[in-house]
């Protein structure tokens, strides 16, 4: 059986009195965390002094898979500042868009989609429940929330769930946004605002 909590890359610069470093991941492969309350990447920079920037790259051809469980995601980002994930690849939750693609704990974060991200995207889970269950979960202090970006780019594909949560932030759609894919009907709820490009396209499912 796969493990509880058993996250895929767990990388993190906690600096406790001092400052945070930068914590930098690229991805070149495939990462799957199939246990329940396993997220495939998680990510921290976090220090009383300050934080680092968490930056998280994924390759071409390349995925992060994981997500099993509530609040725990295919990418998870904790406290950090400036963070970014650049996405060329496949970003999903294994539970498709019932499940969460990339979630954080209220951190300033811009999600850059070149590829394919299935799922929800929430920013501002502020619970100290944050990783999951509360047996595997680790207890910290979460950021005031921040507004967060999110760019679907031209050619991309971003099949929503239930929730796109970038606390008052902005989705720029240049590329296909498909709530629920193509598998169900799904209503999306955005907190933030939305702009579409010329070369954006809504994909929808109608009954």
């Amino acid at each position: 059986d796969y493990q509880k909590g058993s996250h895929g890359v767990f990388a993190q610069s906690v600096a406790g009195d001092g400052v945070g470093g930068n914590v930098t991941i690229s991805v070149n492969g495939s990462i799957i965390a199939e246990g329940q309350y396993s997220c495939g990447i998680v990510a921290q920079s976090q220090g009383l002094q300050g934080k680092g920037a968490v930056t998280i790259n994924i390759a071409e051809g390349a995925s992060v898979s994981g997500g099993t469980g509530e609040r725990v995601g295919a990418i998870v980002i904790m406290d950090g500042n400036g963070n970014t994930v650049n996405n060329y690849g496949t970003i999903r939750s294994l539970n498709g868009p019932d499940g969460i693609a990339v979630l954080g704990n209220g951190v300033t974060a811009t999600v850059n989609n070149f590829g394919t991200i299935i799922g929800n995207v929430q920013m501002n889970i502020v619970a100290d429940t944050v990783l999951g269950d509360t047996e595997t979960a680790q207890v910290h202090l979460a950021a005031a929330p921040q507004q967060q970006q999110f760019n679907n780019n031209e050619n991309c594909r971003f099949d929503s769930g239930q929730t796109v949560d970038l606390n008052g932030g902005l989705l720029t759609n240049a590329g296909t946004l498909a709530p629920g894919g193509d598998s169900k009907l799904q209503q999306t709820n955005l907190t933030g605002s939305y702009t579409q490009t010329a070369t954006g396209l809504f994909d929808l499912q109608v009954d």
